[in-house]
């Protein structure tokens, strides 16, 4: 029985998730809801999806949603930088997943912080999927933490791949929406 609700749960969040992706023009509304999406399917205890905007470094994330508990702890922190934990992220080298990030190896080299800034709520599971547009651009990545190690498994990264293939899509046609031209005829 429990089983059966949640199986229920997961297919009313994927029909919501499709109901606003079909309509929805505004990137921030697509993003916001994928992301929320995100967060309510796999357990995680935050979300957000940053734009991929690069600055003359290379370095230049847009933080465009947030969801999950917590949230407003993120308001007064820095952007990510090119860390070794971020950058292949928007460099859409593929999907960063660490049962333990304060024990993976890629952690913890990028001064002035050296892992986590002040302030930011504790993260051990970590994963982070690229959102690449049909032309290969990679428009920005979903990014999930949980404060306990090992909450993302499999499923979890195979769900975060696809919600990130479907925000792509959504992406894509809100933008072409905005540069096409209406006709009357």
């Amino acid at each position: 029985e429990q089983a059966l609700r949640e199986q229920m749960n997961r297919a009313e969040i994927l029909h919501r998730l499709g109901t606003v992706l079909a309509a929805e023009l505004d990137m921030g509304a697509i993003v916001q809801a994928v992301t929320a999406a995100a967060v309510q399917l796999t357990g995680a205890r935050f979300g957000a999806f940053f734009y991929n905007r690069r600055d003359e470094n290379g370095e230049s994330y847009m933080l465009h949603a947030l969801a999950g508990e917590g949230t407003e702890k993120f308001a007064g922190l820095p952007m990510p930088r090119n860390t070794e934990i971020f950058g292949p992220t928007f460099a859409g080298e593929g999907v960063v997943r660490s049962d333990d990030i304060t024990r993976d190896p890629r952690f913890g080299h990028n001064p002035p912080f050296n892992g986590l800034p002040p302030g930011h709520p504790p993260v051990r599971s970590h994963l982070a999927v690229p959102v690449f547009s049909r032309d290969g651009t990679v428009l920005g990545g979903l990014f999930l933490g949980h404060d306990e190690a090992g909450v993302f498994g499999d499923t979890a990264q195979a769900t975060v791949t696809a919600l990130a293939t479907q925000a792509a899509v959504a992406m894509d046609n809100a933008g072409l929406s905005t540069t096409s031209s209406v006709v009357d005829v």
